[in-house]
């Protein structure tokens, strides 16, 4: 399999990296697409384009391993992981599972304080907005809607539950990059709705009612990317 090099233009601004700089330039790189599903990423060649030690581009991929994002293999090669229609589906059950129950939990739990959090997530997520012209998210959108997701968890009362739905949020950035490329306005305006509905139910006190537009959400995700033909990998 031929190695991916790392895009020039994408490093020659971070020179001098250090580990959590490399993980997330990387991370961006295969999120976006840049990085094709399957590729193999050379330490040799990361090192090189970042100017960093092997060992600081070593440590970044075992990072991005852990993150689901990269496997290592018996041999010591990296690739990107690959994409197929049964680990989207096989993610998002999951993420319903205990995202549904994050949320819920804060729903229940949330102090007046964490309302206004809420909210505020919410303003700076209608504030990015998704453009469906654009062939990928913006960073302030991506940004945005990962901080609104993750307050609306953050009241959950259980460390190892919110660590663990964390996780999986991380494994389903690579999807929603492909969710957006089969993006319609009518998606949009679902996102949008639902994203809303969320903060509606936080505002009048609903967990349950929470939790099902939770459900709702990933699953338009997931059925915006098997509707697509951009799924990458084997079904």
């Amino acid at each position: 399999m031929m190695a991916a090099r790392v895009g020039r233009m994408t490093w020659e601004s971070r020179q001098g990296a250090d580990v959590g700089d490399v993980v997330e330039s990387v991370r961006a790189d295969i999120v976006r697409g840049r990085l094709g599903t399957g590729r193999e990423v050379v330490v040799a060649d990361l090192s090189e384009a970042l100017n960093v030690s092997m060992s600081v581009a070593q440590q970044a991929l075992l990072r991005l391993v852990d993150q689901h994002l990269v496997v290592a293999s018996d041999t010591g090669s990296f690739h990107v992981v690959s994409t197929s229609l049964r680990d989207l589906r096989e993610l998002t059950a999951i993420r319903q599972l205990l995202e549904g129950e994050a949320v819920r939990l804060s729903a229940v739990n949330g102090s007046a304080e964490w309302v206004r959090t809420v909210q505020a997530a919410f303003d700076a997520l209608a504030v990015a907005g998704v453009d469906v012209e654009q062939p990928t998210l913006s960073d302030e959108w991506r940004e945005a809607h990962t901080r609104f997701h993750e307050v609306l968890c953050a009241e959950a009362g259980n460390d190892r539950l919110l660590v663990t739905v964390g996780s999986l949020r991380d494994e389903a950035e690579i999807y929603r990059e492909l969710s957006v490329k089969a993006m319609t306005e009518s998606r949009r305006e679902t996102v949008d709705r639902e994203h809303r509905e969320l903060l509606e139910h936080v505002l009048a006190g609903r967990p349950d009612a929470a939790a099902a537009t939770l459900r709702a959400h990933l699953d338009g995700t997931m059925r915006s990317v098997e509707g697509s033909e951009t799924e990458t990998g084997s079904r």
